[in-house]
């Protein structure tokens, strides 16, 4: 049953009509409760990793043929039938990363303010925020209106980014030796770390499991470099030593231990940090990642974890001697982790609104590249960021596309997991596909009505 707008927000037309106008924009769709969608994730349910195990011997039947995954054993476009059996089904909820390039650029000469800058999910925007205008109506856009009308679509699951150097202004105490969790928690800063709290809480509260994504790229930029407009320094270097990373988890794992509703996401597409001497290519993002799973698990934490691929989490590094393949060495005492894999159809690397026979072709083919590269090493998938271009004017091709990935991603369930798409959020305005029904009371964006076959 679908709930009119005013019904779901509890607003009188005239108030909603007047919000959307002033910026603000309604939903559609009836909330699923909160106990209906908890059922879906269980983060803490171990996944396996035994040596030795086909990635087919999980007692299931495999329904992909031996042509490395490209065949599947339902129609295009019935994906949902098996896919939403998967655990996590969701987006990104961008904000709390904004203001930072990947080299590890700021936008000013600080971290930069809440809400002015950058913003969390529950953050109450209605005096405005970063290319959100203020709203007469008073509503905490992202809280009201975004989640209830996300559950309502079947969604579970939200990715969660956030700076590293927001949370942690100082990486000098945590960058010689392994610290108590305490320890770690007295270097966070107090309100960065609240405003993350507040998230989490209304964000699992409400159904959904969160990804707690450090959005980074395997960087970090100092005060001294913030304000010198200078970029960061990589992982693995005299500056962001693995040990600092690996106190990060720490102090992140200790507040979440063991939380259902609470992932891991360890790092965003890591971008090549330098490797050591006489290793092979990725060898430093797997340190650094094996640092950050050892230093989880040290505080009895058996959550799940999510590590991204080298090279911008692209699926095709999972290759023999690729930058990802020094991954197939993480070891998980909990034995509760999967990779995490970014990929997109478009012709500029999820920044443009076309696709192409070509660009497709490429995206599944990394897919397909994936699979066999996971199924040789029993390892487990999230699609942590995909879309079907940038806007609601996107052409049809893209959505076709989408449809052709989230099809395979189903046919795959002994090595996927799931999917975040990317991405919704105030800051990215009002055509974006994810934020438009907001706005269009009742009327879903082409790439939301192309995501719903696999979300119910």
């Amino acid at each position: 049953m679908r709930l009119s707008a005013p019904v779901l927000l509890g607003l009188p037309l005239a108030v909603l009509t007047a919000a959307w106008l002033n910026g603000c924009g309604g939903g559609a769709g009836s909330a699923k409760p909160a106990s209906a969608v908890g059922s879906d994730a269980a983060a803490s349910d171990p996944l396996s990793h035994d040596p030795g195990q086909s990635a087919d011997d999980g007692g299931g039947t495999d329904p992909v043929g031996g042509d490395g995954g490209t065949a599947v054993p339902f129609a295009v476009g019935d994906g949902g039938k098996v896919y939403a059996t998967l655990p996590y089904r969701g987006l990104a909820m961008a904000g709390a990363e904004f203001g930072a390039s990947f080299g590890g650029q700021f936008d000013g000469t600080t971290v930069g303010k809440i809400p002015g800058d950058y913003y969390y999910p529950t953050t109450d925007l209605s005096n405005g925020g970063p290319d959100w205008p203020a709203s007469s109506s008073g509503t905490e856009i992202e809280t009201d209106l975004m989640v209830p009308y996300y559950l309502g679509k079947g969604m579970n699951t939200i990715r969660l980014p956030l700076r590293w150097e927001r949370l942690q202004r100082s990486l000098s105490s945590t960058s010689s030796k392994v610290l108590t969790p305490a320890q770690v928690i007295a270097t966070f800063n107090a309100p960065e770390l609240a405003a993350l709290e507040k998230s989490v809480t209304t964000l699992t509260a409400a159904g959904f499991t969160v990804l707690i994504d450090i959005h980074n790229y395997a960087y970090y930029t100092s005060a001294s470099e913030i304000a010198a407009n200078s970029g960061g320094d990589p992982l693995g270097s005299s500056m962001v030593p693995n040990v600092a990373f690996e106190n990060l988890w720490i102090g992140l794992a200790s507040i979440y231990a063991n939380d259902p509703k609470v992932v891991f996401d360890i790092m965003n597409e890591p971008n090549t940090p330098p490797d050591p001497d006489n290793k092979p290519a990725g060898y430093e993002w797997y340190l650094g990642a094996q640092a950050a799973v050892t230093g989880i698990r040290s505080t009895g934490a058996n959550n799940l974890i999510l590590i991204c691929g080298n090279d911008f989490a692209g699926p095709q590094d999972f290759v023999a001697a690729g930058w990802s393949d020094p991954l197939k060495d993480i070891k998980d005492p909990a034995n509760n982790f999967a990779f995490e894999i970014h990929d997109y159809p478009d012709t500029a690397f999820g920044t443009a609104d076309d696709c192409t026979t070509q660009t497709v072709k490429t995206v599944m083919d990394d897919l397909t590249t994936f699979v066999a590269w996971a199924k040789q090493n029993n390892a487990h998938a999230l699609l942590g960021e995909f879309s079907a271009g940038i806007s609601t004017k996107a052409g049809a091709s893209c959505e076709a596309a989408v449809t052709q990935m989230l099809t395979f991603v189903a046919a795959n369930p002994t090595i996927f997991i799931g999917w975040t798409y990317w991405a919704a959020g105030a800051g990215f305005g009002s055509d974006n596909p994810m934020n438009s029904p907001l706005f269009n009371p009742g009327h879903d964006s082409p790439q939301m009505t192309v995501l719903a076959p696999f979300l119910k």
